[in-house]
């Protein structure tokens, strides 16, 4: 029985850890994402952290660092129509 405890309970762990880590605004996971990078963690662990963790950017959690370039809105003519009167 303390087996079957235990192995619910790190379920639940890991189920809430991914939880949190999915929806933190990005700025946020990418912070904490490092901070546990700080700990001794196995390379499974390490590769799932470095997945998100921005540092080498700006810290603003993104995974690009180019240029934001904004795209130019396509230009839709309006059609108007007249109705007949049966």
């Amino acid at each position: 029985m303390l087996w079957q405890n235990l192995v619910v309970a790190l379920v639940v762990v890991v189920a809430f850890v991914h939880a949190l880590r999915t929806l933190l605004p990005a700025g946020w996971r990418s912070r904490w994402s490092l901070l546990m990078l700080r700990l001794p963690l196995p390379a499974g662990a390490r590769r799932w952290l470095q997945t998100n963790s921005s540092s080498s950017g700006c810290g603003g959690g993104c995974s690009g660092c180019g240029p934001a370039t904004p795209v130019a809105p396509a230009v839709k003519p309006v059609a108007f129509y007249r109705r007949t009167k049966p």
